[in-house]
């Protein structure tokens, strides 16, 4: 027998999302233009202190983000504009435990006046400036069960030539062609939110979403993937000669892969700029060996081009470094979010950012 969720009273729901409506078109090269309109509804007033304040994120060098509209509804029908001085653009904040640098950005909202059964409103709409994989669209939609929403619709359209994949799951879906395009519509509600979330799963296991990919399936993601991560594991003078002084005196090749991950491990600090698609797409293997930082892609990077150096194949692995168990459907880039690298003369994974772990063992 399961045990019921408990579900929040009707005064307890500190927040409402009253309406939110998403309109995404996207063209042939994978660019996009997404409209967001949200009305958030404060039940009392600590919620009313909560929702006074709503920030937006874009990336600055993949997107330009504009705020059409923003305005607090009164609950007797008064509306009290946000002025041009009062939306600021902020940047994201780092951590020292992740050292991490890139271009996101966020504006935030402040709200004039919000009490009790107000309502804050904003109209925003991103413009894409460069795909994250060149003429490649991915996104993902996932709705907390801890909020409550009144009404959300969704609505992207895109060219019938450029044919997307979608799954859906616990939200409404259908899809129409018109002319030359097809259109997709989602809708969902959840007026009656859950007290709290106890699944220890990730969203993308568990909660209500929808996944939309340009990719046909995972072996042409994985294939655009491998050849972004080709394009930088060129075997530069300095990369060779790191090489060959690395496995100087050792003729067995399993035993130079060691070697090589070693001082990758020792050598390359782990330090993650992610400006632009650079979430994705990995600095050179020169460039990571000049600067001894990198990322994960940037480690693998490294490690692949010496390996390659050497004469020892490997593949670089996309995985989720988290609590998401299930593959989606559609392939898209969020679930993948760590990568490994695969070497099959030895029939070997090997993570050059684990630190401690020794070639051949992957930390839990």
């Amino acid at each position: 027998m399961n045990a019921a969720v408990p579900v929040r009273a009707a005064e307890d729901t500190p927040a409402v999302i009253g309406l939110r409506t998403v309109e995404t078109e996207v063209s042939p090269d994978g660019l996009y233009t997404r409209t967001l309109h949200m009305e958030v509804r404060a039940s009392n007033a600590a919620a009313a202190m909560e929702i006074g304040q709503q920030s937006i994120g874009f990336s600055e060098t993949m997107e330009d983000l504009e705020v059409l509209e923003a305005y607090t509804a009164k609950a007797g029908g008064q509306r009290i504009p946000v002025g041009p001085n009062a939306i600021y653009t902020q940047q994201s904040q780092g951590s020292a435990q992740f050292p991490l640098f890139d271009d996101q950005r966020q504006k935030v909202i402040v709200y004039p006046s919000v009490a009790s059964g107000d309502t804050v409103v904003f109209t925003a709409r991103w413009r894409a400036k460069k795909a994250i994989i060149p003429g490649q669209f991915t996104s993902v939609s996932f709705f907390p069960r801890t909020m409550a929403y009144d009404e959300v619709r969704e609505t992207l359209v895109a060219p019938k030539n450029y044919p997307l994949q979608v799954e859906n799951h616990d939200v409404d879906f259908e899809k129409q062609e018109t002319g030359e395009t097809v259109t997709y519509r989602w809708h969902y509600r959840a007026p009656t939110p859950t007290l709290d979330d106890p699944s220890p799963v990730s969203p993308l296991d568990q909660l209500p979403r929808f996944l939309v990919s340009s990719f046909k399936d995972y072996d042409a993601f994985g294939r655009a993937f491998a050849a972004i991560m080709a394009s930088k594991e060129i075997i530069t003078p300095r990369i060779q000669s790191l090489a060959d002084q690395l496995t100087a005196g050792t003729r067995d090749r399993q035993r130079q892969a060691q070697k090589i991950y070693d001082w990758v491990s020792n050598n390359i600090r782990y330090v993650a700029v992610d400006i632009g698609n650079g979430g994705i797409v990995p600095h050179d293997a020169d460039s990571v060996l000049a600067n001894a930082y990198g990322d994960c892609k940037d480690h693998a990077v490294l490690f692949s081009a010496l390996l390659k150096a050497k004469g020892i194949p490997s593949e670089t692995v996309l995985i989720n470094l988290g609590n998401a168990y299930t593959l989606p459907g559609v392939p898209t880039i969020l679930p993948m979010n760590h990568a490994i690298t695969w070497l099959p003369e030895f029939k070997t994974y090997a993570d050059t950012t684990a630190g401690t772990a020794p070639f051949g063992i992957l930390p839990f």
